[in-house]
């Protein structure tokens, strides 16, 4: 229940959701101690995972379908009667998952604000691609799906630190405080101080994260577009006695 939601819209937003990933690995171990948190690449499987889309397994009701919301969350959403969570995927209008170009796009970005500003929005598409309670901030976490799509958001996070090690967060945030978990952003920065990883490692995913097209604003030396014939005719008109302005 809030206060504690994610911090969307702030450089706090991915040190926060790694620390949310951590805490609740960590205590699914204490019960489980194999157990490890699934990652749903949405670049690949374009629909709601069949562990968490189906509704019953073995004459069960299936836990990773839906799941019991917190009687305090529902009340700060204006609801009276318990519940549990519901999905409505691809309903929104508009909506799409994002695709392996727009996550390319994000991963071109160099500074870490730009690149979490970037990321922050293509986790906002997926919540709303997913609809029902996912669409909610308040009630998001309840579904179980949350932490699947939360740790592809955490995934794309490690795979760009390994891409840009340079790369630092905004010195003015690092030993700012998570709560309500006991870490701070300096504390999250390394998933294998926090004893995990990512498999395959998030460089080296299948989806290919970080390849992309983009390159320098410098002026290029191969005509890799293709506009060479283009520019060479624009160049002849400018320079043409005869051409007259406008």
């Amino acid at each position: 229940p809030r206060p504690v939601f994610s911090p969307h819209g702030t450089s706090l937003f991915l040190p926060w959701n790694r620390a949310s990933l951590a805490s609740v690995e960590q205590a699914l171990q204490e019960f489980e101690p194999g157990v490890t948190l699934p990652v749903w690449d949405w670049t690949q499987l374009r629909e709601i995972p069949e562990a968490f889309a189906t509704p019953t397994v073995q004459g069960r009701d299936n836990p990773l379908c839906s799941a019991a919301i917190d009687p305090m969350a529902l009340a700060q959403a204006e609801e009276s009667e318990p519940r549990a969570t519901t999905r409505a995927p691809g309903t929104a209008e508009g909506a799409s998952l994002p695709t392996s170009e727009d996550l390319a796009g994000a991963a071109a970005f160099g500074d870490f604000v730009s690149f979490s500003r970037a990321i922050d929005s293509l986790s906002g598409i997926v919540h709303v691609w997913v609809g029902g309670d996912m669409a909610t901030v308040g009630l998001a976490a309840y579904d179980p799906l949350f932490w699947a799509h939360r740790a592809m958001v955490d995934r794309i996070w490690a795979a760009w630190q390994a891409r840009h090690p340079s790369a630092e967060v905004p010195g003015d945030i690092a030993n700012t405080v998570l709560p309500p978990f006991p870490m701070s952003v300096e504390d999250v920065l390394e998933i294998d101080e926090l004893g995990y990883a990512y498999s395959p490692a998030a460089d080296q995913a299948e989806t290919r994260l970080l390849e992309t097209g983009a390159a320098s604003d410098l002026p290029a030396t191969e005509d890799r577009l293709g506009f060479q014939a283009y520019a060479a005719a624009l160049a002849e008109m400018i320079a043409c006695p005869g051409t007259k302005p406008p």
